[in-house]
């Protein structure tokens, strides 16, 4: 009967280790647990900003389209009354409504006058090429007889 073996208190090393250790089996598992927690929180930020990027961009276009629309309406509107008025007509008046639409527009937007923006209608086919009006080119071609002129006469 050994009994200084069984009566031995454990060791100051082992009691400490059998304290740590539970506590650092914790902190791992917590640790792992907020790195998880973490990605999901990152997942969901990005889902709902890619949400919200979408929603802003479906808003931006509607709003910008309708404000297209309003300016190429108001433009060619006024490009109709020009040509009208343009042509010799008996005891017809102005339109008011389009004089109060332009108004309105250049109220909304200080700054910009409907008449240094309005261009021509032109139609375009599908590949972006235009047809009306023809195309102007961006340089003129000089005339054949200058092309023809001598160093000398060209420097005089």
């Amino acid at each position: 009967m050994d009994r200084t073996n069984s009566g031995r208190r454990p060791s100051f090393f082992w009691q400490g280790l059998m304290i740590i250790l539970p506590v650092l089996v914790l902190a791992v598992v917590g640790l792992y647990s907020l790195r998880q927690d973490e990605q999901a929180a990152e997942q969901a930020a990005r889902k709902r900003a890619a949400d919200s990027a979408q929603s802003l961009a479906r808003a931006v276009g509607d709003m910008a389209g309708e404000e297209l629309s309003e300016f190429l309406n108001l433009q060619n509107v006024w490009m109709i009354d020009l040509n009208l008025n343009s042509q010799p007509r008996a005891g017809m008046s102005s339109d008011n409504d389009l004089e109060a639409g332009i108004a309105k527009w250049e109220r909304t937007y200080p700054g910009l006058k409907l008449a240094a923006l309005a261009e021509p209608q032109c139609d375009l086919l599908t590949d972006g090429r235009e047809i009306a009006p023809p195309s102007v080119p961006a340089t003129p071609s000089p005339p054949k007889w200058y092309c023809e002129l001598s160093p000398r006469q060209r420097e005089l």
